[in-house]
C-alpha cells in the first residue's frame, strides 16, 4: 500500500496572446513524499531444547563372610535433551518513507474570463521536471528489498501532464489574491523498474496565490 502527497511553490509568468487566451510558463519547486506499508506472513522458529532428569536408586549391598551387609542407598541421576519443535506464524507490518525533490517548469494554454473584481482561469499543459534531491528508503521487488533512494538511481527527468482552474479577486487594478484546484498526472516514471512504487501517480489539491497585474 502506497501513499502519496506533495507539496509545491510556484512562481509564473502569464503573456496575454488575445482578449481571454495566454501562455503562461512559470519555475517551480516541488516535493513528493511517499509513504509505503508493506504487510505479510513471517514464520518464527521458536523451538527449544527440554531437560528430563531421571534418577535411579541404587542399593548397595556387599556379601562378607556369609551375610549380607547394607549401606545407605546412593542414587545416580542421568540428564536426557529433547529438541522440541515449535513455529509461530505472525503478521509483519513494515513501514517506510521517502521523498523527492524536484525543479519543475510548467508550460501552460490558459483561458481567461473577467466578471467586475473576479476573473476564472481555466488552464492546461505539461511540466518539465528535473531530481534535486532523494532521500529515504522504498520497497524493490527483488533482493534486497529494502533500497535506500538517491538520485542517481532515479531517471533524471519527469513529464507531467497539468490541469488547472483558478478563481481570483482583485483587491485593486494591480493586486489580486486566487485560489487554483490543479490535478496533476505524472506521465512517466522516475523510479527504476524494482521499485514497487506505480509509475504514474495522480495528484490533486488547492493552490493560494498572489497574483499582480502589470
Amino acid at each position: 500500500q502506497n501513499k502519496y502527497s506533495q507539496n509545491a511553490l510556484e512562481i509564473s509568468l502569464e503573456y496575454m496572446l488575445q482578449k481571454h487566451w495566454g501562455v503562461q510558463v512559470g519555475a517551480a519547486w516541488s516535493q513528493s513524499n511517499v509513504q509505503q506499508e508493506y504487510r505479510y506472513l513471517n514464520t518464527i522458529d521458536n523451538s527449544y531444547w527440554d531437560e528430563n532428569q531421571v534418577i535411579t536408586e541404587v542399593n548397595n549391598q556387599v556379601w562378607w563372610l556369609g551375610g549380607w551387609y547394607t549401606y545407605p542407598n546412593t542414587y545416580d541421576t542421568t540428564l536426557t535433551h529433547e529438541l522440541i519443535n515449535v513455529t509461530d506464524t505472525v503478521l509483519v507490518n513494515k513501514q517506510i518513507n521517502h521523498r523527492i525533490q524536484m525543479i519543475e517548469i510548467p508550460v501552460l494554454i490558459t483561458y481567461n474570463y473577467g466578471l467586475n473584481r473576479f476573473n476564472i482561469q481555466l488552464s492546461t499543459g505539461v511540466s518539465f521536471g528535473a531530481i534535486i534531491n532523494a532521500k529515504g528508503n522504498y520497497f524493490a521487488s527483488e533482493d534486497p528489498y529494502v533500497v535506500p533512494v538517491s538520485s542517481s538511481v532515479f531517471n533524471s527527468f519527469q513529464t507531467s501532464f497539468l490541469l488547472r482552474s483558478e478563481l481570483a479577486y482583485g483587491l485593486n487594478d494591480h493586486w489580486w489574491i486566487s485560489a487554483q484546484p490543479q490535478l496533476k498526472l505524472n506521465l512517466n516514471t522516475v523510479y527504476p523498474k524494482e521499485a514497487t512504487v506505480a509509475p504514474k501517480s495522480t495528484y490533486y489539491g488547492v493552490s493560494l496565490g498572489i497574483i499582480y497585474k502589470f
